[in-house]
């Protein structure tokens, strides 16, 4: 479901300094949102370890550069990814036969700690499913796999409009 997930299309330049309240697309299909008050740099890393042992051998960096390590009270930093409806319908999502699917991908801190995620579905009955990567060891790859439940609830128009978005967080503020 997920194209360009091993991040090897890139055709735009690393991000110096973001700081802006936006969306800013990394990789195709790939983007950051969100604002911050600290600069940022977000870039491009090649042939991550383990990752490249599993065939990945490019990923996305978020370094925190500016004076400031620490989030703002309203920072919030995301790496987004969507979907659109038409590529989901073989889920048969909104079904009594809605069928699970299985979400992996690797990611390292440089700090000992606990990432959130969350799916959201704007079509049709907005709903959305949160999850944890666990506890990540600073400074160690760590391969992060979630079971997503088939849900009958849920519609997805069959077009090229958003499905879900599919967003894991950075950082966040406290507000």
């Amino acid at each position: 479901k997920i194209i360009n997930g091993a991040a090897t299309i890139r055709q735009r330049p690393a991000l110096t300094g973001w700081n802006n309240d936006g969306k800013t697309f990394v990789h195709d299909r790939w983007a950051i949102s969100g604002g911050v008050s600290s600069a940022t740099d977000i870039d491009v890393i090649d042939s991550p370890s383990p990752p490249l042992e599993q065939g990945f051998n490019s990923g996305i960096q978020i370094k925190t550069t500016g004076s400031t390590q620490t989030p703002g009270t309203n920072d919030e930093l995301l790496l987004r990814y969507a979907i659109e409806g038409q590529d989901v319908q073989d889920l048969k999502f909104g079904t009594s036969s809605a069928e699970a699917l299985t979400l992996s991908f690797w990611c390292k801190s440089s700090v000992a700690q606990n990432f959130y995620a969350n799916i959201r579905t704007p079509d049709g009955s907005s709903q959305q499913y949160s999850f944890e990567t666990g506890s990540l060891t600073a400074d160690t790859w760590t391969k992060v796999t979630k079971t997503i439940p088939g849900n009958s609830n849920l519609t997805f128009d069959n077009n090229a409009e958003l499905g879900w978005n599919m967003d894991i967080t950075m950082f966040m503020g406290t507000a």
